[in-house]
């Protein structure tokens, strides 16, 4: 596992990762700082996190999706 990748699952553990869509576009971050949308896909292959639907942010047209560790 690379320093990345154990930085993205400490912060998806810690309740603080979320994934946006528009479209066929894809982001995620961490608070203030952005990951790697391979970083993401990468925990998720190994089933180490998933996402979850959370509530549209109002007036925003993306969709929102908490990332958790899988337990």
């Amino acid at each position: 596992m690379s320093p990345a990748q154990y930085a993205a699952l400490h912060a998806t553990a810690s309740g603080y990762v979320t994934v946006e869509s528009l479209g066929s576009e894809e982001w995620a971050s961490a608070r203030h700082d952005q990951i790697s949308m391979a970083t993401v896909w990468f925990l998720e292959f190994r089933g180490w996190v998933l996402r979850e639907a959370r509530r549209p942010v109002p007036g925003s047209q993306s969709v929102r999706r908490l990332c958790k560790v899988r337990k």
